[in-house]
């Protein structure tokens, strides 16, 4: 029998920005950036339990529009809590709704206390970071489908 976790991901963008989190350095994946999401707490409705984890991982006022399903991948677990199971990522989409320059946005996100920072970057910026498998799957799919 195949054990099976579900975690949602959103991938937030604000004109040609996308919001990431760096995962803070006593955690899995510690260090690295990705973008918001966790574990799902109800698969029957994974756009309420994606909002959920959204709104737990990056605080502040904002709003999210054009909220939508992208797509879906599985992977190994990798972590030694996990091992056996496979993780199923079902990946959303919105665009971050905050009106202010782009260095102001510190001011108005905050991250939670699994995060250390938070950071609204280019896609060319984000190949310069340590970012999750998870997060690269999810950037490759956005590329192929982005004109130009």
């Amino acid at each position: 029998m195949c054990k099976m976790i579900t975690s949602t991901i959103t991938a937030l963008k604000q004109d040609d920005c996308y919001l990431l989190i760096q995962r803070a350095n006593n955690n899995f994946n510690a260090g690295k950036w990705e973008f918001p999401g966790g574990k799902v707490d109800n698969p029957h409705n994974l756009t309420k339990e994606a909002l959920r984890e959204l709104h737990e991982e990056v605080l502040g006022k904002y709003r999210v529009k054009n909220f939508h399903r992208l797509f879906e991948f599985s992977i190994k677990a990798m972590s030694e809590r996990c091992q056996g199971y496979t993780i199923r990522f079902v990946v959303f989409f919105g665009e971050l709704d905050i009106q202010l320059v782009a260095v102001e946005y510190e001011d108005r996100l905050k991250f939670s206390s699994e995060h250390q920072a938070i950071a609204l970057l280019k896609a060319f910026e984000i190949e310069h970071f340590d970012i999750t498998t998870e997060t690269k799957t999810v950037l490759k799919y956005l590329a192929q489908r982005t004109p130009g």
